[in-house]
């Protein structure tokens, strides 16, 4: 489903590349859709091992192909499952701030 999004504030339509810098995601090298259009669930929480760990064993237990790291920042780790996206975060409330602010970015 294609929405229009309409700019409220004119300097956002003056930025120059958008850089999903917690994650390492360049949006204009990537195609955001493409990616994470049809993620529905967003899972996050500790270490970034665990992380790996259960989308890993997500995968193995749903038979769906699980991602390399996608994440391409040594701050977060972000795997795919499926419809499912899997990113650590720390227990500050800055970085699950940063976090969420940066995935709403790319999964808009």
């Amino acid at each position: 489903m294609t929405q229009t999004l309409i700019l409220r504030n004119g300097h956002l339509a003056d930025l120059g590349k958008d850089i999903l810098y917690h994650l390492g995601l360049p949006r204009e090298d990537v195609n955001m859709s493409a990616i994470f259009g049809d993620v529905k669930f967003v899972c996050t929480g500790g270490s970034p091992r665990r992380f790996e760990m259960y989308a890993k064993e997500f995968a193995k237990d749903t038979g769906l192909k699980c991602s390399e790291n996608m994440s391409q920042s040594d701050r977060f780790v972000m795997y795919k499952t499926g419809p499912v996206l899997w990113i650590n975060v720390s227990c500050s409330t800055i970085s699950r701030k940063l976090l969420w602010s940066f995935s709403f970015c790319g999964l808009y």
